[in-house]
């Protein structure tokens, strides 16, 4: 108790200066991007003789929608901190708030209360002992000052005096806190003040771990609607499967029978994820993941407009199938179906982390579904090909349907929307007082699959959802030898973001952005880059292997990931880039843009690019990856024009190109520069 009541002194003395609560408001502001996924590790051991846990924390938003993360910074008047110092400060401070959040505070009181307790770490019991025991400034105060060592690991200094004495001593720091350290605690209780369970849209729970806990919070979650279930392959093989799976039915029962069937939208992942006001029930330390995948490392943060990256993880964009390790066990195929089934009519299906979800679409319920988000690694099996024929089928009967995410294989899965738009444009006089069934609205729309049948779905559906239409991307897998063509002839009214990897890329004209009057992002790769996962989806952050294409680690370890393409030869690339530099100014007709990204032998001349510089005024991202054809002063005339420009990537062949940071430097929005030369490499 003394160094607790010694801790308190000391932060009743630096904080002396600092202003009080405002009624218990907090000052938020909104910031472009925010780390979505950070780790803390907290020093001792558990029952295993570890000696030390990583704990992995989502970042909650007020934000439910994806795309628009919301980043709590307070700034404490009083005090002089530099940019970079507050962005740390910042960092910190959503870390250990939800840190304390997310587990028992008061679990960790005994380490200082009985000596050689805190030598033997006992995992907290996943609750939310704040909404019960956090009730104002003081009480909170004590109990953080009391645990204050354990919660700032990484800002305090702290040693054992069982190094010299035995385990019959606790833990005393080394060095007193800094001011800093208080006024991160200080920023975590205001934030901590203001969170409340009714601001919770989102519970993340592990099935394998920390399933009972979340049945004992029910009754203070009236406002959950988004359920995401973790490690639901470490019960696939186990005896317990049934006996979870129960657990995860009792909550989603006693939820609907306390609230009502509001909770409509089901997240199937490997790991937890983030961007939602979230209550997080940590699971343990290291979560499972898919057996025989490459899991690339994950960057912060996320692309705050972006729902899915600007190139895809994997290096190999134009390889051919591989059909990753899944779930065999049929009980536990049914068990994931019963969850589904337990949530009447659900409304979002993500099911990128359940490889064999498109085996069993029939038995998904589509009468209000909104969002179908599908893996696109196509499970083992032999009667995969023509399950997958079944999405065509499955696709007409979801008349609600906004978003899909989904591989594959044949060319007319929307071959039943083109032909109904075509009939509404013929007959629209008859059809406008009729009761027939109309087409969905789908504002999103990710396709994968091989070239040849993509480019058919994809003006299919362009055709076909041309006036709801927001967000396009296709990712093209098998080299497509004849020289085809995609271009649409109509306009694209609501389309602001376009994307398109592979081979498709190189055979898409330039010539429809001229009908895509808001378009405000525009990628193109004839590869996968270096930084595929910048730009990473912000509610699946957790989960690497679920956004790119799955290969097994075995496979294709003799190619070069930055050259995978240019090794297959095609007898048509060099006409279709030809076609392509005619097109290049096209460009310049999106005057809204904002976001370009080209990677690929793109010919881009210096009249194209000053043409682009010229008319986007609007443009805040530039990304330039092995481009050609374009010299070291249209460069430089180019980014001179770009007054609004924030980040500039530039990854090209051309002599003195580090002058372009010259240039950058009078530009006053410009925040990122990152410029290579690859003739210097």
């Amino acid at each position: 108790m003394a160094l607790a009541l010694r801790h308190w002194h000391m932060f009743k003395a630096a904080t002396d200066d600092l202003p009080r609560y405002n009624n218990g408001r907090i000052q938020t502001t909104q910031r472009g991007q925010a780390p979505t996924t950070v780790s803390l590790r907290l020093k001792g051991g558990d029952h295993s003789g570890n000696t030390s846990q990583a704990i992995h924390i989502n970042n909650p938003s007020h934000s439910h929608h994806p795309t628009k993360p919301i980043t709590n910074a307070i700034t404490i008047p009083g005090t002089t901190t530099t940019a970079l110092e507050q962005v740390k400060l910042n960092r910190i401070t959503r870390l250990l708030q939800l840190l304390i959040a997310c587990t028992s505070v008061q679990a960790r009181l005994p380490a200082l209360r009985y000596p050689g307790y805190g030598q033997q770490w006992i995992r907290a019991p996943c609750r939310v002992d704040y909404l019960q025991h956090y009730i104002d400034q003081q009480q909170g105060g004590e109990i953080m000052i009391q645990c204050f060592h354990l919660l700032f690991a990484d800002l305090i200094q702290c040693r054992s005096d069982d190094e010299t004495q035995g385990l019959g001593s606790g833990i005393i720091p080394i060095a007193p806190p800094d001011k800093e350290a208080y006024r991160v605690l200080y920023q975590i209780q205001r934030e901590f003040m203001t969170h409340c369970a009714l601001r919770i849209r989102t519970l993340s729970f592990s099935v394998a771990q920390t399933v009972e806990h979340a049945i004992s919070l029910v009754p203070q979650l009236v406002a959950v609607t988004r359920l995401e279930l973790t490690d639901l392959e470490a019960i696939a093989e186990s005896r317990s499967t049934t006996d979870a799976v129960e657990k995860v039915l009792d909550f989603v029962k006693s939820h609907r029978m306390l609230f009502g069937p509001i909770l409509k939208d089901l997240s199937l992942a490997g790991q937890p994820t983030g961007n939602y006001k979230l209550l997080t029930v940590p699971n343990s330390p290291m979560s499972p993941t898919m057996t025989g995948l490459t899991t690339p490392p994950t960057s912060v943060p996320s692309s705050p407009t972006t729902p899915f990256g600007p190139w895809s993880s994997s290096p190999f964009a134009d390889s051919y199938t591989t059909r990753v390790p899944s779930i065999t066990n049929k009980n536990h195929q049914n068990n994931i179906l019963a969850i589904i089934e337990a949530i009447k009519d659900p409304e979002r299906i993500d099911a990128l982390g359940w490889t064999s979800a498109i085996l069993y679409l029939d038995r998904i319920p589509p009468t209000e579904l909104k969002s179908l988000w599908l893996s696109f690694a196509f499970p083992p099996s032999e009667s995969v090909d023509s399950k997958a024929a079944r999405l065509s089928e499955y696709l007409d009967r979801c008349r609600k349907l906004e978003e899909l995410r989904a591989p594959i294989r044949r060319p007319d899965v929307f071959g039943w929307a083109a032909h109904e738009k075509k009939s509404s444009l013929i007959c629209a006089p008859i059809l406008a007082g009729s009761k027939t069934k109309r087409l969905p609205n789908l504002r999103r729309i990710h396709l994968q699959g091989p070239s040849h049948e993509l480019m058919d779905c994809l003006l299919d559906a362009a055709f076909a959802f041309q006036d709801t239409l927001q967000d396009l991307e296709a990712c093209s897998r098998l080299p497509v030898w004849q020289p085809t063509i995609l271009d649409w002839e109509w306009y694209m009214p609501q389309l602001t973001r376009l994307r398109l990897e592979g081979q498709i890329s190189m055979h898409f004209s330039l010539d429809a952005l001229q009908r895509c009057p808001v378009l405000e992002e525009l990628s193109l790769s004839t590869f996968a880059t270096e930084d595929s996962n910048d730009q990473r989806p912000e509610h699946l952050i957790q989960n690497p292997h679920q956004h790119h294409y799955n290969h097994l680690p075995h496979q294709y370890q003799h190619h070069q990931p930055q050259y995978h393409y240019h090794q297959i030869p095609d007898p048509a690339a060099g006409l279709l880039m030809y076609i392509r530099s005619q097109e290049m100014h096209r460009i310049g007709s999106c005057t809204r843009l904002k976001t370009l990204r080209l990677a690929g032998p793109w010919p881009i001349p210096d009249i194209a690019l000053r043409r682009v510089a010229d008319r986007c005024k609007r443009l805040r991202e530039l990304a330039l990856d092995r481009t050609l054809r374009t010299t070291t002063g249209g460069v430089l005339l180019a980014v001179e024009n770009m007054h609004k420009l924030e980040r500039l990537d530039l990854r090209m062949d051309v002599e003195d190109l580090h002058l372009v940071r010259v240039v950058a430097r009078k530009l006053p929005s410009l925040s990122h520069v990152r410029v290579t030369s690859l003739r210097r490499e």
